[in-house]
């Protein structure tokens, strides 16, 4: 509003007020103008914080949404050309991988004039695999090296395609709830690593003393949540507040000092294997405080007379520190005999004698060979075992002991599936389809003709039609042979152990029925074929037919590769619906790709719409209306103008104009 024109004339006032109010108002005048053409320079309303206070913290607020925003977009595009680039290299592994299975449907060992020439071209076809999955992007990293982009994540072996690269993806925030992975995972897309071998023991770890809090799973599987409980006993009642506890003990000294007066004591159990707590005394019973879940946690809420009170499992987690001897509820495992890895042709003794944590065992597996892997579980139970080498296969066992066994790591076990052995194509012990005849070993012991009867038996074709796992063939064979041929497991590495108590003259013979109609090979799938001569000394150890090996494209092309050098035409076949199987995958993981790509494409939009609307919002908080301030700097000209014009005429006055 421009400022008031003040009268030129004041009755009874002094010369020198008059000036005074003149002044200020030119002065107020001039600095409303001042303001205005700022303004109407820099086009806001509110420049500096003192402009507005209230106004200014908005404004600095929806500034630091435009900053966060902008930035997101950057991450936006950033994304999206990796993305875009890590698209572009699975479009051209897609067309090597279908070369590679054109290759193996088209040959054949028997009409093919140059084999060699088709192994050099399935060779070459690797080799470009290899670098579009080393592939760097133009922003820095490998696209396909997971959370890891800082080393090529292949690795050419004399042997085979080592992968050490990281089995996550990197992320990146594209808004203030969204991350969004802007790698991509190259064991996932090309198989650099065995995916199911995993510890099928739960370790167990034995609760002690100074077992964290956080390190236990609790009775209700939610942890161990802060809070009290509340102990009664024939003595009276009291309120323990555990919520400072850290360790086990902690919680075992806080009570055992707060309920001591009313009789009542905790200890760790001590009937059979520690898993839990246990009341001591005539503790009658332990209550939640409030809305309170310690107790129940801590695996003691109840009203029980008994005593003494045993508490329930609180499932201690299995950490880098836990110690080997408390591992299976405190039995320890077995430390001295170690492990046999068969990596290849190559054999590993795992010596972990000298080790006591669970760190320091695992520590001896990662640096036994770059191949290796060893971590413990997602659900902290148990560890797990990977192959990293495609290629080649891998074999867990026993070096004569229960090392493997104690760790659930062993790969060939009484409970292995057939139908996952031989890189999953299975035992066929019936018909592919699960028709038709039924499959059979033809065992025959030292004292015996193959196919010939005896009273007693020495010959035996036993119909394996009903197995389903490792434990299921042996049973077979030991109930009937009883007495004659014993069948384990290998008690150094893996595989089916047979041992002849026959006490004949002749050989031991293992192979398939001849009769069968399907043309099974039971005994070689399960290995334990001995050849049609057999064997001289009564102990047969099989192999491992249920070996790990990464189950990627790289395994498959190599297959490939071997099968065509070796002219093994059911490998080759194999391997190439194995292919089959991978281009698949490949289509899948371009189609998320792209459409992950599409996605962050749409967040750029909804990112662009969500500036311009803070752009606007601020603007209408700081920026001036132009027209409102041109008019407003024209009336305060006026003002400024009149002002002017009374100073003019107050300065012409006399005193007898004052006196008149």
């Amino acid at each position: 509003m421009a400022s008031a024109i003040r009268p030129g004339s004041f009755s009874r006032v002094s010369m020198q007020m008059q000036t005074n109010l003149l002044l200020r108002n030119i002065r107020k005048n001039q600095a409303s103008l001042f303001e205005t053409q700022d303004q109407l320079v820099s086009g806001l309303r509110i420049a500096r914080p003192s402009d507005s206070p209230a106004e200014s913290i908005t404004i600095m607020h929806l500034n630091n949404q435009l900053d966060e925003s902008k930035q997101f977009k950057s991450n936006i595009r950033f994304a999206t050309s990796v993305l875009d680039e890590a698209g572009a290299s699975m479009s051209e592994a897609l067309t090597l991988v279908e070369q590679a299975e054109t290759t193996g449907l088209k040959n054949h060992p028997d009409i093919v004039d140059n084999i060699q020439a088709e192994v050099t071209i399935v060779q070459s076809l690797i080799d470009g695999l290899m670098n579009l999955a080393n592939k760097e992007s133009a922003l820095g990293g490998f696209i396909f090296g997971g959370a890891g982009t800082t080393k090529a994540p292949f690795t050419s072996q004399s042997s085979g395609i080592l992968y050490t690269g990281s089995i996550e993806k990197k992320q990146t925030q594209v808004s203030s709830s969204l991350m969004a992975n802007f790698t991509a995972d190259g064991n996932a897309i090309f198989g650099g690593v065995s995916s199911h071998v995993h510890g099928i023991e739960d370790l167990t770890p034995n609760l002690t003393t100074v077992t964290l809090l956080s390190n236990l799973n609790g009775a209700n599987n939610m942890g161990i949540r802060d809070g009290s409980v509340s102990i009664t006993t024939g003595t009276g009642s009291v309120t323990v507040d555990l919520s400072k506890a850290i360790t086990i003990d902690d919680v075992i000294n806080k009570i055992n000092t707060d309920a001591a007066l009313i009789g009542a004591s905790v200890s760790l159990e001590t009937l059979g294997i520690t898993t839990g707590l246990q009341f001591n005394g005539a503790t009658t019973g332990i209550a939640e405080v409030g809305t309170g879940k310690t107790a129940s946690d801590l695996g003691i809420l109840g009203t029980n007379g008994i005593s003494p009170l045993i508490g329930q499992d609180v499932d201690a987690r299995l950490t880098p520190a836990t110690l080997l001897m408390d591992l299976r509820g405190g039995r320890g495992i077995d430390t001295a005999s170690g492990i046999i890895i068969e990596l290849g042709t190559q054999t590993l003794n795992i010596d972990i004698s000298s080790e006591t944590t669970v760190e320091g065992m695992l520590n001896v597996f990662n640096t036994a060979s770059p191949a290796i892997r060893a971590e413990i579980n997602g659900d902290k139970t148990g560890i797990n075992i990977f192959n990293q080498l495609s290629g080649v296969t891998m074999s867990i066992g026993e070096n004569h002991g229960s090392t493997a066994t104690h760790l659930g790591i062993r790969s060939f076990t009484n409970s292995s599936k057939l139908s996952e052995f031989n890189g999953g194509d299975g035992v066929h012990v019936k018909g592919l389809d699960g028709s038709g005849e039924d499959g059979y070993i033809r065992i025959t012991a030292k004292n015996g003709t193959p196919g010939v009867a005896t009273v007693p038996p020495s010959s035996w074709d036993i119909n394996v039609s009903t197995a389903k796992t490792v434990n299921d063939i042996i049973t077979l064979i030991n109930t009937a042979t009883v007495g004659t041929v014993a069948a384990n497991l290998n008690a150094t590495g893996n595989g089916i152990f047979l041992f002849d108590l026959s006490g004949g003259a002749g050989n031991l013979i293992v192979g398939n029925d001849p009769d069968n109609l399907n043309n099974f090979n039971v005994a070689e799938e399960l290995g334990i074929a001995t050849g049609d001569s057999g064997v001289v000394g009564p102990a047969f150890n099989g192999i491992d037919t249920n070996t790990v090996e990464p189950t990627g494209v790289f395994s498959h092309l190599i297959a490939l590769r071997n099968a065509l050098q070796e002219g093994n035409q059911q490998g080759i076949s194999g391997a190439t619906k194995k292919i089959g199987t991978d281009i698949k995958s490949l289509i899948n993981f371009y189609g998320e790709m792209s459409a992950q790509s599409q996605e962050l494409i749409n967040q750029d939009y909804r990112m662009d719409e969500n500036i311009v609307s803070l752009q606007i919002l601020r603007s209408e908080i700081q920026d001036i209306d132009f027209t409102e301030a041109i008019t407003r700097f024209q009336n305060l000209q006026t003002a400024y103008q009149a002002n002017l014009g009374t100073a003019a005429q107050l300065t012409s006055e006399s005193l007898l104009d004052y006196l008149r």
